[in-house]
C-alpha cells in the first residue's frame, strides 16, 4: 500500500491506530501490516501456549491440551486478529481511490467542493480521533470484566482457570487472556465497528450532494458503482468474523456435545447480518438513484420516442428502389440509442452488484465448512456424495 499516492494516510485510524502510532509500529506511509500481523499472534496466542504449558508444570492437568483443544482460541488469535489488521491494507487503499475519485472524476459539482473538502476534514478527524480510542479501549475491558464476572464456570474452557479452583481462580494464562488477548482482540473488533460508522457517515452526507450523475451509465448506478469496491476489503472481514463464531459453535460441539442442527439459525443469521453490515451504507444513495431513474425514465423515454417517430416516417412506408433498411446508418444510430437509454430502466437502487454480494456471502460462509467436518467427517460427506452419484 501507498498512503502517499491514494491520499488515505491521513484517514487512517479506527483502534488501535493511536496507541500502534505511539509506540512506533505505524510510520507515515508505512502501515507495517505483516509486522503487526505477526505480532497480534505473538501477543495474543503465543504467551497463552507457553502459560499454559508452565501450568501443567506448577499444577499438573492438561491445560495445554486443553488450550488446543480450544477452537474459539484458534479462530480468534490466528485467524480472525491477523486478518482485521490484514485487510486494513485492502481497506485503505481502495477507500483513498474512492475519496480521489469522488473529488476528480466530475462527480462533485463545483458549487459543492468546499462542502466536499469539509467532508473529507471531519471524516478525518473521527476517524483518528483520541477520544474514540480511548472510549473503544475502556469498552474492550469493560466487556471482559463482565465476562470474567457473569460468564458460568462450566462455559470456561480448564486452561483458562486453576485446576481445582472450580473456575474461581484464572490461571497465569487465563490472567493473560483476560488483560492482554481478550482486551485486545476486541479493540480491534470495535475499531472496524467505528471504521464503519465513519465510512456510513460519509455515504450519507456524500449523497446529499448535488452528485453529477449521468443515467445512462453502463454500471446502472449512474457512475456510482465505484463504491461497492470498498467490499473487496470487507471479504476478509466477513470471513474473520464468522471465524469467531463458527470457534465458538465448535467448541460447543465438540466439548459439550451440541448437534450441528442446533446452529443453523445462528449461522445462516449471522452471514446475513455481516453482509447487511458490509453493504448497508451503500443504501444511503438509494433516494439519489430511485430519483435519478424516475427523472431520466421521463427525459431519455420521449428522446428515444422523437428518435423512433422520425424513423418510423422516414422509412415507412417502403418505397421502391429503398436501400435495405437494417444496412442503413439511421437504424444503426438508433439502435445504439435505444441500448443506452435502457439502461435506464435497469438503475440499482444501491450501488452494488449482485455478484459482488454474492462473492463477500460465499468468504463469510467458508468457516462454517470447518464446523460441518467437525459434525460430518469429510469421509461421511464423501460417501453420502458418492452414493447419490452412482445411486
Amino acid at each position: 500500500m501507498n498512503p502517499t499516492v491514494m491520499g488515505a494516510d491521513q484517514f487512517y485510524g479506527g483502534a488501535p491506530a493511536g496507541l500502534e502510532r505511539w509506540v512506533g509500529l505505524i510510520k507515515p506511509h508505512d502501515l507495517k501490516i505483516r509486522t503487526r500481523a505477526v505480532l497480534s499472534i505473538l501477543i495474543g496466542w503465543v504467551p497463552l501456549v507457553l502459560l499454559a504449558g508452565l501450568q501443567d508444570l506448577i499444577y499438573g492437568g492438561n491445560s495445554l491440551r486443553s488450550f488446543f483443544l480450544d477452537f474459539a482460541s484458534f479462530a480468534r488469535y490466528l485467524v480472525a486478529a491477523p486478518l482485521f489488521i490484514i485487510a486494513e491494507s485492502i481497506y485503505f487503499e481502495i477507500l483513498g481511490k474512492i475519496i480521489l475519485h469522488f473529488r476528480d472524476s466530475g462527480l462533485i459539482a463545483s458549487h459543492d467542493r468546499d462542502r466536499y473538502e469539509n467532508l473529507l476534514r471531519s471524516t478525518s478527524k473521527l476517524l483518528t480521533s483520541k477520544a474514540a480510542e480511548i472510549i473503544t479501549f475502556a469498552i474492550a475491558y469493560a466487556i471482559t470484566a463482565y465476562f470474567i464476572v457473569a460468564l458460568p464456570a462450566s462455559d470456561l474452557i480448564s486452561w483458562s482457570y486453576v485446576p481445582g479452583s472450580g473456575g474461581t481462580s484464572l490461571s497465569l494464562a487465563g490472567k493473560w487472556h483476560a488483560i492482554v488477548s481478550f482486551p485486545l482482540f476486541i479493540v480491534l473488533v470495535l475499531g472496524w465497528v467505528w471504521r464503519q460508522i465513519a465510512w456510513a457517515r460519509f455515504l450519507w452526507l456524500a449523497s446529499r450532494l448535488d452528485l453529477q450523475l449521468i443515467p445512462t451509465h453502463p454500471d446502472r448506478c449512474g457512475g456510482l458503482k465505484f463504491v461497492s469496491t470498498i467490499t473487496y476489503a470487507y471479504r476478509a472481514i466477513g470471513f474473520a468474523c464468522t471465524a469467531i463464531v463458527a470457534g465458538g459453535i465448535a467448541n460447543r460441539m465438540v466439548h459439550h456435545g451440541a448437534p450441528l442442527q442446533a446452529y443453523v439459525d445462528v449461522i445462516i443469521a449471522v452471514v446475513l447480518l455481516i453482509g447487511l453490515f458490509c453493504v448497508g451504507p451503500l443504501a444511503a444513495f438509494a433516494p439519489v438513484l430511485r430519483r435519478l431513474r424516475w427523472e431520466a425514465m421521463f427525459e431519455y423515454g420521449m428522446l428515444a420516442r422523437n428518435i423512433g417517430g422520425l424513423l418510423g416516417n422516414k422509412w415507412l412506408p417502403r418505397r421502391e428502389n429503398q436501400p435495405d433498411v437494417l444496412e442503413v446508418p439511421d437504424f444503426s444510430t438508433t439502435t445504439d440509442l435505444y441500448s443506452v437509454v435502457a439502461n435506464i430502466y435497469n438503475i440499482d437502487y444501491v450501488p452494488v452488484s449482485f455478484r459482488t454480494v454474492r462473492d463477500l456471502l460465499i468468504f463469510s460462509a467458508l468457516p462454517f465448512v470447518a464446523v460441518l467436518l467437525i459434525a460430518e467427517p469429510a469421509q461421511a460427506i464423501l460417501n453420502t456424495l458418492i452414493k447419490l452419484v452412482i445411486s
